[in-house]
């Protein structure tokens, strides 16, 4: 659905080289892959490619923040030429030994919402923001009283397993969903699916009806729960995290780690697990199709990502403009309240 707003239609959608200025105000940019770096075909565009290899050419740094799994985020880095074996950036007048030169290069990303930071080819885990283990049992306690199938995201990144009980047990959402990535799963009794360590996400796939009853229990579990819909599957996710887990504070520490705070970052995103980072980040900026509720989160807007939204934002901050337009709906709602402390 897309919001109202005062902007003009973006027409082009051309490759052109972008006016860059030779010290961008910003340092890095930050965007949520589904419903704002890619169209509603799921492509990344020429023109949202183009604008990102001139960003990082003029000494931007561009990343995403997902609540994808490596698994399903590494086809996109390649488009975009992010991964470390992609073509090399002239990098003069920039320290190549330093960690921003580096993230130009290939930066880190967030993935599952904030729970991993890891190096753009998943060998390197930079933060964790994982459940701790008796909060874990809880959670599974509550789940399978309910009668759910939980799954667990193994804590190994790049190639992540998949946790769950015995396939009796899973819905007709779940066993499709797993049925995706059949070598990732591991089947295992109940009883030995948190055997030891921490874990980085809970997931139950399911009917809505079936997941909003548990979801006020969890929350004695210091869990934060995410509820969203897959028209895929015609069935809702429920996403368990740490309390704290957001994609802020994962982009505030990925930042610090560059050697600048959230301050010097821009933020594009369009769904309710963008919330924090868009309303923490030195610019926040909503797409015009993000979820009714989420642009009050975002200082400014810009266009949908069909109309190459990334590509737009970038060109401004390139030309030194603050991107997209102020946003009318701008802090019309407890943004501060629902903005969890670092």
């Amino acid at each position: 659905m897309e919001l109202e707003s005062p902007l003009e239609p973006h027409r082009g959608r051309d490759t052109a080289p972008l006016a860059a200025t030779p010290t961008p105000r910003y340092r890095m940019v930050v965007s949520d892959i589904d419903g704002t770096l890619l169209n509603s075909e799921s492509e990344v565009t020429d023109a949202v490619r183009a604008a990102v290899a001139e960003a990082r050419r003029a000494g931007v740094i561009f990343t995403l923040a997902t609540g994808r799994r490596y698994a399903t985020t590494e086809k996109i880095l390649r488009e975009l030429d992010l991964l470390p074996d992609g073509a090399p950036l002239d990098l003069d007048g920039l320290a190549r030994d330093s960690r921003a030169a580096q993230a130009l290069m290939s930066p880190p990303i967030v993935l599952q919402t904030g729970a991993v930071v890891v190096s753009a080819d998943g060998h390197q885990l930079l933060f964790r923001d994982p459940i701790a283990h008796e909060d874990a049992k809880y959670v599974l306690r509550v789940l399978l009283s309910a009668g759910l199938q939980p799954i667990l995201y193994e804590d190994r990144i790049p190639h992540q397993r998949l946790y769950t009980g015995p396939e009796e047990f899973d819905s007709p959402g779940a066993r499709q969903y797993l049925s995706n990535n059949p070598h990732l799963v591991v089947r295992v009794p109940y009883d030995e699916l948190i055997v030891e360590g921490d874990q980085l996400q809970i997931v139950v796939v399911d009917r809505r009806e079936a997941l909003e009853p548990v979801m006020p229990r969890l929350e004695f579990a210091h869990c934060r729960t995410l509820l969203s819909y897959s028209g895929a599957l015609d069935s809702c996710f429920m996403e368990v995290f740490h309390k704290g887990c957001t994609k802020r504070r994962a982009v505030k520490r990925l930042a610090q780690h560059l050697g600048f705070g959230i301050e010097d970052t821009v933020c594009i995103g369009d769904n309710w697990n963008d919330i924090e980072m868009l309303a923490g980040a030195g610019c926040g900026v909503a797409v015009a199709n993000a979820e009714p509720g989420v642009s009050p989160f975002a200082r400014r807007i810009t266009v949908s990502n069909d109309e190459d939204a990334v590509a737009v934002v970038l060109r401004d901050i390139l030309a030194g403009r603050e991107p997209g337009q102020a946003n009318p709906a701008y802090g019309h709602g407890p943004v501060a309240a629902q903005i969890v402390a670092d």
